[in-house]
This record gives C-alpha cells, structure tokens and sequence, in this order.
C-alpha cells in the first residue's frame, strides 16, 4: 500500500499499515471480524479500505459510522488528514 498517491494536482496520504493490517488485508472475505484489543488501528484499517475503494470509481460515495459521536470525530479528523482537499465532506 502506497503511502502518498497523487491524483492530479490533490495527494493522498495513506497511513503506513502495521504488518498485522497487511495480514487482515490479504486476507479479506466477503464479511470479516476483527479481533483486535484498543489502540490497534482498526478504525484506519477500516479507513485505508474505504478510501481504496472510494478510489476505483468516481461515483462512489461512503458513509462512516461509529456508536459515538466522539468516535465519529476522531475517525473524520484522520479522514481529513489523509484527504485534504480531494474529497467533500459532510
């Protein structure tokens, strides 16, 4: 997964994942849990996901959620850091 891609003039800026990340991600299924105590980055793993997939198609759009709003915050704010100015948010 590549740190920095550039998308015309906007640049992306992907989290480097840890090793257990990039074994989660070479493993994906269609549905998949995650077992994984607190501060193991699952809320980027899941971050890197969606904008990857966001990425192969123009039209897509994507929502994110979480139990919390403070959740909700801290996850767009990673969001915002790794977008810029490539996407519109809500």
């Amino acid at each position: 997964m590549p740190k920095k891609r550039l998308l015309g003039s906007n640049e992306i800026n992907l989290p480097v994942p840890h090793s257990g990340m990039i074994h989660i991600m070479s493993n994906l299924k269609r549905f998949n849990v995650i077992s994984a105590g607190r501060r193991n980055r699952k809320s980027t793993l899941g971050m890197i996901d969606l904008i990857t997939y966001l990425m192969s198609n123009e039209e897509h759009m994507g929502v994110w959620g979480a139990p919390v709003a403070s959740q909700c915050r801290t996850a767009m704010d990673e969001f915002r850091k790794a977008l810029g100015n490539v996407c519109e948010f809500n």
